[in-house]
């Protein structure tokens, strides 16, 4: 119940992905979380305007900051290692409906 977007302010592009649980949390109580990251600027021809959202559950937020970049980089066929390069803006507790303001 995992869904991902490649956003840019003005525009938005839909990216739909389900993924099963998280890898960290033993036993743990998981949260709902709406995280948004920045894409690094090598990866963007709009830099820092574009923009990753995702919905996750993770047992904290830090966890759940680390699970939307492993995605991101998944989503868009980087190396795991390069997770650190997104910019996390944005954690907040529960999922937030998006909508186009155009």
């Amino acid at each position: 119940m995992f869904q991902g977007w490649r956003l840019r302010l003005q525009t938005s592009m839909c990216k739909v992905r389900f993924l099963r649980g998280s890898p960290f949390s033993k036993g743990e109580v998981m949260k709902k979380y709406s995280i948004l990251l920045m894409y690094p600027d090598y990866m963007s021809q709009d830099w820092p305007y574009e923009t990753y959202f995702t919905y996750l559950r993770a047992a904290t937020s830090q966890e759940a900051v680390i699970l939307a970049k492993k995605e991101a980089c998944q989503e868009n066929d980087m190396l795991k290692n390069k997770a650190d390069d997104f910019y996390a803006i944005l954690c907040i507790a529960g999922y937030i409906k998006l909508e186009d303001v155009e």
